[in-house]
C-alpha cells in the first residue's frame, strides 16, 4: 500500500508541477504578446515625437536665421504669459473681483496694499505683452512665418542633422521607459542608398526592420525625402517587466521543488528499505540469541537432575555445551557492540606494526576445523615481500575471519576458499577468493549496506546479521584503503583489499 501511495502521490507532483510550467509558459507567452505590442507602440510614439521635434528645431533655426529679433520678442511673450498664468492661478479671486475703473496712480480701491502691488504687477505684464504683440510690420511678418511653415511645411533646411537625431531618438525612448540602444539608419526614398548609420553591421537588419518612419527633409514642397529606421538587438527582452524573468524563475523554483522532492522520495523509500533490513536483522538476532538460550537452559535442567548428577561423563558433557554455547552466545553479543560502533571514527585506536602473513595464519588456524567439517579446503598464498603493516591487528584479523566467514555462508555445495597477499611498493593486498553461488549484479552495490543480505530464500537458510561487510568496508576506510568486489553468478567472487602502507 505504502509502495502504491508513493508512486500515486509521486505521479500527481509531477502532473501539477508539469501544468504549472505549461501555465506559465501560456502565461509568459501572453504577457509577451501584450509587451511587444505595448514596445512597438512606445517605439512609434516615441519616432513621432523625434520627426516632431526635428521639424520643430528645424523651424526653430529657420526662424532664428531669418528675424532673431522677432523671435526674442516672441520668446519674451511667451514669458509673460507664463508669468501672468501663475499669478492668477495663486490668486484667482482676485482677479476676478478687478474694476479697472477703481485703478487710481497704481492704487485700486477696496484692496490691501499687498494686493494692489500684485495687480499693479500684472497689469504691467500686460500692458508690456500688449506692446510687443501689436499690429507692427515685424510682428505681421512673424505671424505669416508661422503661417507659411503650419500651411505649407515648407523649411529651408534641407540636410538631416544625424547627430541631434539619435540624441532625439534615445531622449523619446527613454521617455517610454525603453532603455535600449538601437541601431539608426536614414535611407533615401528608395531605400536602397544608406545616408547614414550608427552601426555599419546592422545594414540588413536596419533595411528590414518594423520601426521605419517617412521624413520630408525641408517640409512638403521639397522633394527631399528619406526614411529614418531603427532596429533593437535584444528587444523585446529587456523590456522592463520583462516576462521572460518571471518564467526562468518559476522554471527554476519548480526545478528546486522537484528535485527536493526527489530526495524525499528517495529518503523515504530507503528508510522503508532500512526498516525492512532492520526488521531482519531483528529476527535474525532474535533467532541466533535463542538458540544457545535455550540450550543452556537445556543443559542447566539436565544437570539439575539426580541421576545427572552422578554421572561424570554427563556431567562433564553439559558444562561443555554450556561453555560452548556461552562462548557462541558472547560472539553474537560482540557482533552486535561491533555493528553499533561502526560509525565510530576513534574505534582504530590501537594501531602497531604488524605482520599481514602472521594474521593470516592465524585466522586459517582458528577457521580449520569449519572448513573441515565441511569437507572442503583453504589454501594460503603468502606472496608479500614486505608483508609489514602499520595498523590495528585486532580489527585486521576480524576483517579477514568476516571475509572467509562469508565465504563459508555462501559455497553451499563446493567449499574452496584461497586467500592470496602480495605486495607493491606502496601498498599491500590482500584476496579472499571462493568458488560458491557468486552474487548477482546488481546486489553488489548493496552488499556493504547495514543489514543488507543477499536473498537465498527464507530467511534463516544462511545465518548472519548482514553487518559484516558493512564492518568490513568500514575498517578498510578507516585505514585509507579501498575493496574491490568481482563476481559471477554460480563462479564464486573475490574481495580485494588494497591498504596503503
Amino acid at each position: 500500500m505504502k509502495k502504491r501511495f508513493l508512486i500515486g502521490s509521486s505521479t500527481v507532483v509531477l502532473i501539477v508541477l508539469l501544468a504549472l510550467v505549461v501555465f506559465q509558459t501560456f502565461m509568459v507567452e501572453e504577457s509577451l504578446c501584450a509587451s511587444k505590442m505595448m514596445f512597438e507602440s512606445a517605439v512609434n510614439e516615441s519616432m513621432n515625437d523625434v520627426i516632431a521635434e526635428l521639424n520643430k528645431e528645424n523651424l526653430k533655426k529657420y526662424l532664428t536665421d531669418i528675424d532673431k529679433d522677432v523671435w526674442s520678442k516672441y520668446g519674451r511673450v511667451e514669458e509673460i504669459n507664463t508669468q501672468m498664468k501663475k499669478m492668477r492661478q495663486n490668486n484667482p479671486n482676485l482677479f476676478m473681483r478687478i474694476d479697472i475703473s477703481n485703478m487710481e496712480l497704481g492704487n485700486i480701491k477696496g484692496l490691501s496694499c499687498v494686493d494692489s502691488l500684485e495687480l499693479v504687477r500684472y497689469f504691467e505684464l500686460a500692458h508690456e505683452r500688449e506692446r510687443l504683440s501689436d499690429s507692427s510690420f515685424a510682428w505681421e511678418n512673424y505671424v505669416n512665418y508661422i503661417v507659411d511653415y503650419t500651411d505649407n511645411y515648407n523649411v529651408l533646411e534641407v540636410d538631416v542633422d544625424y547627430a541631434m537625431l539619435e540624441q532625439l531618438i534615445e531622449r523619446n525612448l527613454a521617455k517610454h521607459d525603453i532603455f535600449i540602444h538601437p541601431a539608426v539608419g536614414v535611407f533615401d526614398i528608395t531605400k536602397k542608398k544608406l545616408l547614414f548609420t550608427n552601426e555599419k553591421s546592422d545594414v540588413r537588419f536596419l533595411i528590414s526592420s518594423q520601426f521605419m518612419y517617412e521624413y520630408a527633409v525641408g517640409g512638403l514642397k521639397n522633394e527631399n525625402t528619406v526614411y529614418v529606421s531603427v532596429f533593437f538587438h535584444t528587444f523585446p527582452y529587456l523590456l522592463k517587466n520583462n516576462p521572460y524573468i518571471y518564467l526562468a524563475i518559476n522554471i527554476f523554483l519548480g526545478f528546486v521543488i522537484l528535485i527536493v522532492f526527489i530526495m524525499m522520495i528517495k529518503m523515504i523509500i530507503s528508510k522503508e528499505k532500512l526498516d525492512e533490513m532492520k526488521s531482519g536483522f531483528i529476527s535474525n538476532i532474535n533467532h541466533e540469541l535463542k538458540t544457545p538460550i535455550s540450550t543452556i537452559s537445556l543443559a542447566c535442567e539436565m544437570l539439575q537432575l539426580p541421576e545427572t548428577k552422578e554421572d561424570k561423563t554427563s556431567v562433564d558433557t553439559y558444562l561443555r555445551i554450556i561453555t560452548e554455547e556461552n562462548l557462541r552466545l558472547r560472539g553474537l553479543v560482540d557482533i552486535v557492540l561491533q555493528q553499533s560502533k561502526m560509525t565510530d571514527t576513534k574505534m582504530i585506536s590501537n594501531k602497531t606494526l604488524i605482520n599481514v602473513h602472521d594474521v593470516v595464519l592465524n585466522a586459517k588456524n582458528n577457521i580449520d576445523f569449519v572448513v573441515s567439517n565441511k569437507k572442503g579446503k583453504i589454501d594460503i598464498n603468502l606472496d608479500a615481500q614486505d608483508p609489514m603493516l602499520f595498523a590495528d591487528r585486532v580489527h585486521i584479523t576480524n576483517v579477514v575471519y568476516n571475509l572467509v566467514d562469508n565465504a563459508i555462508k555462501y559455497s553451499p555445495e563446493v567449499l574452496d576458499i584461497v586467500i592470496r597477499v602480495s605486495d607493491t611498493p606502496n601498498s599491500i593486498i590482500l584476496q579472499v577468493a571462493d568458488s560458491g553461488m557468486g552474487i548477482a549484479k546488481d546486489n553488489i552495490k548493496h552488499i556493504f549496506d547495514k543489514f543488507y543480505r543477499v536473498a537465498t530464500g527464507s530467511v534463516h537458510d544462511v545465518k548472519g546479521f548482514g553487518i559484516g561487510l558493512a564492518y568490513v568496508k568500514q575498517i578498510v576506510h578507516l585505514h585509507k584503503g579501498k575493496i574491490d568486489v568481482k563476481s559471477t553468478l554460480g563462479e564464486g567472487t573475490i574481495f580485494t583489499i588494497t591498504f596503503p602502507r
